[in-house]
């Protein structure tokens, strides 16, 4: 399916005096790669919530154990599918909120 070029002379509502419009137009089939990084910033936050959230489970399920210490080698797992199907953004800033929250878990 074939789209009119979109002018941006008509969009500005300007006209030059020699009948030429400005030499570049916006096609409408790239409009969407402008859209395509709000998809990615969804996926990061998901993947960021996921490492968080699994953090704060493993520290509640483990906070009794005496094996508690090894709950950040549990979690390299959990960061490696986040980052691997998420994203690396999200593996990356959720493996920092994890380690807040184990910071914050008593030994």
């Amino acid at each position: 399916m074939q789209h009119e070029p979109l002018n941006l002379t008509r969009l500005a509502g300007t006209s030059q005096s020699s009948g030429n419009e400005f030499g570049f137009l916006l096609e409408r089939e790239h409009e969407s790669r402008y859209f395509d990084d709000v998809k990615d910033w969804y996926q990061h936050t998901l993947g960021t919530a996921l490492c968080i959230t699994s953090a704060g489970a493993l520290v509640l399920i483990f906070r009794e154990s005496p094996s508690k210490r090894f709950i950040p080698f549990l979690f390299i797992g959990v960061a490696t599918f986040a980052a691997a199907k998420f994203g690396t953004a999200s593996g990356i800033v959720g493996t920092v909120g994890a380690a807040i929250v184990f910071c914050r878990v008593p030994v």
